[in-house]
């Protein structure tokens, strides 16, 4: 087997990587159930993130599900040093 000398034999935070890049994305391009989807496969794989418990819950809150929203939302509100007004934002509308 072939150990590659910058990411070594583990591809799973590439993975990771790839899917928070895919969430994005297909966030910015108005897909949101995709884009929930990719979050949501971030969050089964690794630990959550900044970036991808607001991603997750801005794709939610999109998609009209709020109660689902609330809670990625409020863990992301909590993690952020300076408070983002847009994750604010959708925080009071959940």
């Amino acid at each position: 087997p072939y150990v590659c000398p910058l990411w070594g034999a583990d591809l799973a935070p590439l993975v990771q990587q790839a899917n928070v890049a895919l969430g994005q994305g297909l966030y910015k391009m108005a897909a949101y159930a995709e884009s929930a989807e990719h979050f949501t496969r971030a969050i089964q794989h690794g630990a959550p993130s900044l970036p991808v418990l607001r991603g997750l819950g801005l794709a939610l809150a999109r998609l009209g599900r709020y109660d689902d929203a609330f809670k990625h939302l409020r863990m992301a509100h909590e993690m952020e040093v300076s408070k983002d007004r847009l994750t604010a934002g959708y925080l009071a509308l959940c």
